[in-house]
Parts: C-alpha cells; sequence; structure tokens
C-alpha cells in the first residue's frame, strides 16, 4: 500500500484500488481520531458493503487542533460507519458520542489478554532480574508509551519518595514516545 506521507491522493487511489480488486465488502478501519473515517468513505465509494470503524481510544493525542478536526468529522464519521466498536465506554462516547452509546449503536469490545503469558514465575523473575542487575532491589516499573497522558514526571515523583524509604529501590520505565527523551 502507500502511506499517506506518501501524498494524499495517490494513498486515496491505492486504497481504492486495493478494495475493487480484491472486491472487499467489508472494511475495517482502527483509530483515536474521527477523521480516519474517511478512508471508509473511500472503502464505500469503492465497493465495500459494509464499513466497521473500531475507536482505540477516549482522547485524541495531539494538540488543540487534532482534537477540533476529530470534533468536526465525528458527525461525519457517524453517518459513513455502519459498525461501531470501542474497548471502552469512554471511547465509545468520545468517538460516536453520548447518542450513539445510549441507543445501543456502538458494540462494546473490551481489549483481551492471554493471561497465562503473564503467570509469575520465580526462575524467569530471577533470570530477568540477574540480567537487569537489580536481584537484591525493590523494583517498581512502568510499561507504557512515553506520552503526556502517562504522567511519568508524576510517577517519577512518587519514586523519589519511595527512594526515600527504600534506599535500595531502582524504577525501570518501558516504551517510547515523544516525551521519552525529557523523561
Amino acid at each position: 500500500g502507500t502511506a499517506k506521507s506518501q501524498g494524499f491522493f495517490k494513498y486515496v487511489h491505492t486504497l481504492k484500488k486495493t478494495v475493487q480488486e480484491n472486491h472487499y465488502n467489508y472494511v475495517l478501519r482502527m483509530s483515536q481520531n474521527s477523521l480516519s473515517a474517511l478512508d471508509l468513505t473511500i472503502a464505500k465509494n469503492a465497493g465495500a458493503k459494509r464499513v466497521t470503524f473500531r475507536s482505540t481510544n477516549s482522547h485524541v493525542y495531539g494538540g488543540k487542533s487534532e482534537h477540533i478536526i476529530h470534533c468536526l468529522f465525528r458527525p461525519i464519521a457517524n453517518k459513513i460507519i455502519d459498525v461501531k466498536i470501542a474497548p471502552s465506554k469512554e471511547a465509545a462516547v468520545f468517538m460516536f458520542g453520548k447518542k450513539n452509546v445510549r441507543k445501543d449503536n456502538v458494540s462494546i469490545l473490551n481489549n483481551s489478554l492471554d493471561l497465562d503469558v503473564y503467570r509469575f514465575r520465580p526462575e524467569k523473575r530471577d533470570c530477568i532480574r540477574q540480567e537487569l542487575g537489580v536481584e537484591e532491589k525493590l523494583v517498581i516499573g512502568h510499561i507504557g508509551r512515553f506520552n503526556k497522558q502517562k504522567n511519568h514526571n508524576f510517577l517519577i515523583k512518587i519514586f523519589k519518595e519511595i527512594l526515600k524509604k527504600h534506599k535500595n529501590s531502582t524504577l525501570l520505565l518501558l516504551g517510547s514516545g515523544e516525551c521519552e527523551k525529557e523523561i
């Protein structure tokens, strides 16, 4: 496929051609912003019979302009989308509006996890602690994007207080994002 960054019209042409040539009747788009429903408009114009949008968040990452664009395109997106899905009620309201949620026009499909993958295994714990050089330490960890919403600054303030009581502590932060260098 063609990335939008390679040119909007080239992207539209490629998406339309892909839907037409493969005779896709159903198209799913996942995003945090209603502007992404534009892809579903293209898919419908190319012959898709039903389009589904799965909201991925309860807010838009970015600045004020991204939020304004989302608010402007939300009513248009709601008219285009045949099947509306969100991971939570908050994400459903944000993407599709209170009215659609109230009328049960949105399916809430919670994110799922294979919990066995996260089952505690003492031998694995010891191996990882040794690899990281934290065998005898109190380890506080956080896994998540390095962005404003995850509030790493507050986490670091809390850890500073933990260090006062537990000198042999370490903070492990895993992830990437626009605030990574700052944090």
